[in-house]
């Protein structure tokens, strides 16, 4: 990518945007998109909605919106924010704008989490909103975002394109990839890929390792539910969630490494026992209801509660599991996102 000169700063000092954004039930609401070299500003005329610093954007991609219909836009900043252009010249300007102002301050350290600083670069393209994402090496055309977001884990990234995750401190960790793990054991297998038993060769400690194909998560077009699943993973901390501890990918994998719940699913324990005993059932239902209460209490929504995703710790508590239709339904700056997909596992869906 071509380096930016300051003659590039000097004319785009400041560019403005008129946009719509569809909310609930077809309503349109008019915005404007500021873009400038210290970041993004999106304002219903008179007041702020949100603004974000430009290392804080992921990046803005044109999404598919159908014959007749205006060119859209989706930006993904900590949140991903879809509008109708006035025009496809003016979708084009945006993305180039962007990219330009990218590159101006591709150099700047982005603070992690854990206090260090990391480089990143911004994906601007063509092609489904989804593949704005940590997800790198994938279709051909879409620019690698080799940049990840902060979260309740602090993460290192590579130039070989591996992103690990590592606890919060002040020093960077080692970065970590799949030989960093001893394999045990398949414990489950999906369409993605499967989850196997492993073992952390440095301090012996076993977890469970989600191994996912890139080429089928892209193909089934679950690239933000994957996404959605490995933030909501890294920003919550509960004792009935299952927690992630790091988090990476190669060229053709992604890896999420989870705690180890030895118990199995609640689903084969109440297959076995055919009915639990009443206290026993209140004291699951008092779980469930806890951890679903932290979520709520963070503005996420589950989507898919059963037996299948509950799990059973070595103590015999539980502990909710598979966050891959989980939703938040509130960005940080407290705007109301929407919720309409017809989602879950059809024997377990409210009628």
């Amino acid at each position: 990518m071509p380096t930016a000169t300051s003659e590039d700063s000097e004319k785009l000092a400041s560019t403005k945007f008129s946009v719509t954004k569809r909310v609930d039930r077809g309503q349109k609401k008019k915005r404007y998109i500021q873009l400038s070299s210290s970041g993004i500003r999106c304002t219903n005329g008179s007041k702020v909605k949100w603004e974000h610093a430009l290392n804080d954007v992921l990046g803005m991609e044109e999404v598919a919106s159908g014959e007749g219909k205006p060119p859209r836009v989706t930006i993904t900043v900590r949140q991903q924010y879809t509008f109708d252009c006035e025009s496809e010249s003016q979708l084009q300007r945006m993305l180039s704008v962007l990219e330009r102002f990218s590159r101006l301050g591709q150099t700047k350290s982005v603070e992690s989490s854990g206090g260090g600083s990391r480089e990143g670069t911004m994906a601007v393209g063509r092609g489904d909103a989804q593949g704005v994402s940590g997800i790198g090496g994938g279709e051909e055309g879409r620019y690698s975002l080799e940049r990840e977001r902060g979260g309740a884990e602090g993460r290192e990234e590579g130039g070989d394109g591996t992103t690990a995750s590592g606890s919060i401190s002040g020093r960077r960790k080692k970065r970590l990839g799949p030989d960093d793990f001893e394999q045990l054991k398949v414990i489950g297998k999906g369409g993605f890929g499967k989850v196997v038993q492993v073992r952390k060769k440095d301090d012996q400690k076993v977890y469970a390792m989600k191994m996912l194909k890139k080429s089928e998560v892209y193909r089934r077009k679950q690239v933000e539910h994957t996404k959605v699943e490995r933030d909501i993973l890294c920003s919550c901390t509960h004792p009935f969630l299952v927690r992630l501890h790091y988090s990476f990918q190669t060229h053709d994998k992604l890896y999420l490494v989870m705690d180890y719940v030895n118990g199995g699913e609640l689903y084969y324990h109440l297959r076995n026992a055919g009915r639990f005993p009443e206290h026993l059932a209140k004291f699951y239902i008092a779980e469930v209801v806890l951890g679903l209460d932290y979520l709520h209490s963070r503005n996420i929504i589950y989507r898919d509660l059963k037996p299948e995703n509950i799990l059973l710790d070595s103590d015999g508590h539980i502990r909710i599991t598979d966050f891959g239709l989980a939703k938040v339904c509130r960005d940080s700056l407290g705007e109301e996102q929407s919720a309409a997909t017809f989602c879950g596992t059809a024997e377990h869906m409210a009628p």
